[in-house]
C-alpha cells in the first residue's frame, strides 16, 4: 500500500500492489468488467484507448489492437511492471524478454509464437475525475485483499457538519445577506449545500466531495428523514484551505448579517424610539449640550447598534446620551 491519506493521485499512479501485481488508476467512466486481450472490442477497449491517448497518441479505435498493446506495454514499463501475457500454451506469465526464434540445427531457424497481452480487470481502476485525493486507506500489508482497499475521492473541498437542533434551527432561519466563513482563512468562501438526514455520525469536518452542489439549499426537518436521524450540514468550499486535509476539523463562522463600513456603531441604550416610530440618537457636544439625530438601525448584535443617520450627521467619535441620572445626561 504505498498510499496514505491525502496524498494526490493522477492518471498512471500505481495506488496499491495485490500479490506482486500493480492496480493502475486510469481517467474513465466506468470500471472495468473483464479481462482485456488482442481483437476484442467495445466500449471498456475506447476507455483504455481514451486513457492512453494523452500519454502515447493511442488511436481511439474501440479495438484492442496492436497499437493499443503497444501503447499498454509502454505504461507498465513507465510504473516498472511487466505485462499482463499468457504464452501460446495459456500460461499466465509476466512479459519478458523471450527468443523470438529457436535454432533447429544448420541454417535451420523456427520462429516461437509472440506472447499475447492480457489484462485482468483488476489491474485498471478508472476514476471519473483526476486527479483525486486519497480519503481512505482500508487495507493493510499483510491482509488478504478481499475488502476495499482505499478510497479516493475528487471534486471540491467539503465541510461536514453534524447538527444540534439549535444549530439546526440557526442554519434554517439565516437572513438575506448571511454568510459562513472558514476561521482564520481569507480568500475561502463556504456555501450551505444542503441539509440531510441519515444515520450516520460526525463532526465539523473537511472533506472533498465528488457530488455537485444543489442549486439551492435543502432545509428539510428531522420529520422528514429515517427515525432517529442526525442531520448533517454539508458546506461547499470556494478555494483551497490552507494545509487542509481528509479528515482535519475545522470551525465554521456563522454570519448572520454585516453592518456598512460607513455605519456607526453605538451602545444599544443610546438608541431611542419615539411614539411616532422615530428610531434617534442623542449626540452631546463638549459644552454639555445635546441634539437629537435621527437613525436607521442597520444591526444589533450583543448590546452594540450599527446606525446610519437619516437626518443630519453622526461621526464616529461623537459622544451619546445613554442614559440619565437625576435628570442629566449620561454619556
Amino acid at each position: 500500500m504505498p498510499m496514505k491519506v491525502g496524498d494526490q493521485v493522477r492518471s498512471g499512479r500505481v495506488v496499491a500492489e495485490v500479490s506482486g501485481r500493480p492496480v493502475i488508476v486510469l481517467p474513465g467512466r466506468f470500471p472495468a468488467y473483464r479481462e482485456l486481450k488482442s481483437n476484442d472490442e467495445g466500449p471498456d477497449v475506447r476507455q483504455l484507448q481514451q486513457a492512453l491517448r494523452p500519454r502515447y497518441g493511442t488511436p481511439i479505435t474501440g479495438k484492442f489492437d496492436p497499437r493499443t498493446a503497444s501503447d499498454l506495454r509502454r505504461l507498465y514499463k513507465s510504473i516498472g511492471y511487466p505485462a499482463p501475457t499468457v504464452e501460446p500454451s495459456g500460461e499466465q506469465k509476466s512479459d519478458r524478454a523471450a527468443p523470438q526464434g529457436e535454432a533447429r540445427g544448420a541454417g535451420e531457424v523456427t520462429v516461437a509464437p509472440k506472447d499475447t497481452l492480457r489484462v485482468p480487470a483488476g489491474e485498471l481502476f478508472f476514476v471519473s475525475e483526476l486527479p483525486a485525493t486519497v480519503g481512505l486507506v482500508q487495507a493493510g500489508v499483510g491482509g488478504d485483499g478481499g475488502g476495499p482497499l482505499l478510497t479516493l475521492t475528487s471534486g471540491g473541498w467539503q465541510l461536514l457538519v453534524r447538527l444540534d437542533d439549535s444549530t439546526q434551527q440557526l442554519l434554517e432561519s439565516m437572513p438575506q445577506g448571511g454568510r459562513f466563513r472558514l476561521d482564520g482563512e481569507e480568500g475561502v468562501a463556504l456555501r450551505l449545500v444542503e441539509i440531510r438526514a441519515d444515520g450516520d455520525g460526525g463532526s465539523a469536518t473537511a472533506a472533498p466531495g465528488a457530488q455537485e452542489p444543489s442549486p439551492q439549499p435543502s432545509t428539510e426537518r428531522a420529520g422528514d428523514g429515517p427515525p432517529n436521524a442526525e442531520h448533517k450540514a454539508v458546506f461547499a468550499v470556494t478555494g483551497t484551505p490552507k494545509d487542509a486535509v481528509v479528515g482535519q476539523t475545522r470551525d465554521i463562522i456563522v454570519e448572520r448579517g454585516r453592518s456598512s463600513t460607513k455605519a456607526v456603531v453605538v451602545p444599544a441604550s443610546a438608541v431611542w424610539t419615539a411614539a411616532d416610530g422615530t428610531v434617534a440618537v442623542e449626540a452631546m457636544a463638549d459644552d454639555g449640550s445635546t441634539r437629537k439625530i435621527e437613525v436607521e438601525v442597520l444591526l444589533s448584535v450583543r448590546g452594540r447598534v450599527a446606525v446610519r443617520p437619516t437626518q443630519g450627521e453622526l461621526p464616529a467619535g461623537t459622544k451619546v446620551v445613554v442614559a440619565e441620572r437625576d435628570g442629566e445626561p449620561v454619556r
